[in-house]
């Protein structure tokens, strides 16, 4: 779950297959513009409509550096590397385009991974009623809406191979959806399910999901692990969106919580 409007920007860059195979390259390694190019048959300019896209997404950062008197003739040299990484020399290159592109080997080492989002939460309620308020269709019209007037629409196959989705956005536009895969459906203790979040320009994302709700002092301690980011950067986004989510549900668990002691 998380909301559109951080994301929408990192999602489009991600969207295109090029853009995925460049940032896998540069995991490897520094690569000029030429050598980034080889492999794409684009031309070079192309390439760098690429590259500013996936800066524009803050996937990557570029910097010019100068090359030194001492290194004769040579091009200045454009460095980018992935957004909030530390800065690698290149120097210049005399015979080749002069931009280069750059991951710090820290970076590499965490692509060959996936970026795992994990979230806790404390509610003063049974797991019962937090499993069955995080599951429910009506209230996701509360939890999903940026403002009083978007349309939000649910439903939910609460079975191991039934499927959850739900559609937000304000009126008048193309949706955000989010469509879930049941794998295991063990109420009120754990969920398990496949998640992909399509976006308003048709692109989207796959990750999976695991959702625990454990007894915790007369409360619930839910823990929310997300795997499958192919970014730090989209991890993080999808990070922003969730405290608002969970703050949502807090209060559609206080009221359910209080009709509950109600009754009893």
């Amino acid at each position: 779950m998380v909301k559109y409007s951080t994301l929408d920007r990192t999602f489009s860059a991600l969207s295109d297959p090029t853009r995925r195979e460049i940032l896998e390259r540069l995991a490897r390694g520094p690569a000029t513009i030429s050598e980034l190019a080889v492999p794409f048959e684009i031309t070079l300019p192309g390439l760098m409509k690429h590259v500013r896209i996936l800066e524009d997404a803050q996937l990557v950062t570029t910097e010019k550096q100068d090359a030194p008197a001492s290194a004769g003739s040579g091009p200045s040299t454009w460095t980018t590397r992935p957004s909030g990484s530390r800065a690698t020399g290149t120097g210049g290159r005399a015979g080749s385009t002069g931009s280069r592109a750059t991951w710090t080997r820290r970076e590499a080492e965490r692509t060959a991974v996936s970026h795992d989002l994990k979230l806790e939460r404390l509610f003063d309620a049974a797991p019962a009623v937090v499993f069955d308020a995080f599951t429910d269709p009506d209230a996701q019209k509360g939890l999903y809406a940026d403002a009083p007037d978007w349309i939000v629409e649910a439903e939910c196959d609460l079975r191991a191979g039934g499927r959850w989705s739900v559609a937000f956005g304000p009126p008048g536009s193309t949706p955000a959806r989010e469509t879930n895969l049941f794998q295991v459906v063990d109420r009120p203790r754990r969920l398990v399910y496949s998640s992909t979040m399509t976006m308003p320009d048709g692109s989207s994302l796959d990750t999976d999901m695991q959702v625990t709700f454990e007894e915790d002092n007369g409360g619930t301690r839910m823990t929310i692990v997300q795997r499958g980011f192919p970014t730090a950067q989209a991890r993080d986004g999808f990070a922003d969106g969730w405290p608002s989510i969970l703050d949502g549900l807090g209060r559609v668990v206080a009221a359910s919580a209080a009709r509950v002691m109600g009754r009893s």
